[in-house]
């Protein structure tokens, strides 16, 4: 009998979990069935695409490494975001044949499921966007006006990712000054302007200190991810298929895809070190 499938990644640093992102792309459509993985870095920036297009990278990169955070660039377009020990990353993987899920329909699934898993009726949590927030997006998730997560999505063929930040605990506001001081630095006076946002740090918050932590976090979400496929979790299946040779080798092939995307970022630290 099938089981909901969970993989839980505890904090590391790297390239690893972007890897993993595309092995499990490929996994869910062979599978045909849904997975689950949580995933955390250890004080990372994480650029999207976007991100290595602003006017001086380099003034940015070097604003990042002051604060003690490894900026990387992801395999996904958008913008950046922060991770740390405080920021629970969740990524839902589906199957899409004959791709008949849209877009939207991904959204509102990981959406439905962030509501059921910790809104209360004092605290609902309702999708739109905070266009002053980092990385703002049109199903942006916030209480009381101010975001608590945001959500992106990855397709390749027939699986679908739908992946969310989710602040759980820390110094969100100062998570929020590293992301603005990084678009100050490196947009200087286009800062908010040419589609980058003009990050305010008091418009995003924490989930609720004084209810949640990661654990507790993560094992609420699984629960709610097995009671939306009426299924007892699974928690080793997906540990010991990433064990297997086969796929050591996808992942080491993709870790140097993804050391090939950064090698400018690699180059400017290294500048900038060397100043």
């Amino acid at each position: 009998m099938e089981k909901a499938l969970i993989y839980d990644e505890k904090i590391i640093e790297g390239f690893l979990p972007f890897a993993i992102t595309d092995y499990f792309l490929r996994y869910t459509q062979e599978k045909k069935q849904p997975l689950l993985h949580f995933w955390q870095l250890d004080k990372t920036f994480i650029l999207g695409m976007k991100d290595t297009r602003v006017n001086d990278l380099g003034a940015g990169i070097k604003e990042i490494e002051r604060v003690g955070y490894t900026p990387l660039v992801r395999s996904a377009g958008g913008l950046g975001v922060i991770n740390d020990e405080g920021v629970l990353n969740i990524s839902l993987f589906l199957p899409n044949p004959d791709k008949k899920i849209s877009v939207d329909a991904a959204y509102e699934l990981m959406t439905q499921l962030m509501q059921k898993a910790f809104a209360t009726e004092e605290e609902p949590i309702l999708p739109f966007e905070i266009p002053d927030s980092y990385c703002p997006g049109k199903f942006d998730l916030s209480i009381r006006g101010k975001k608590i997560a945001g959500i992106a999505q990855r397709r390749l063929q027939e699986g679908i990712a739908v992946m969310a930040y989710v602040s759980i605990s820390g110094n969100q506001k100062q998570r929020g000054e590293i992301v603005k001081h990084f678009y100050e630095a490196s947009l200087k006076e286009d800062f908010g302007k040419k589609g980058y946002p003009p990050v305010n740090p008091q418009v995003m918050k924490n989930l609720s200190k004084d209810i949640w932590t990661v654990e507790k976090a993560k094992e609420r979400f699984a629960e709610v991810f097995c009671q939306w496929q009426e299924k007892q979790p699974d928690v080793t299946t997906l540990k010991e298929q990433l064990m297997k040779k086969s796929t050591q080798e996808f992942l080491n092939e993709n870790l140097e895809k993804m050391a090939q995307r950064n090698e400018m970022i690699t180059e400017l630290r290294r500048e900038n070190n060397a100043l």
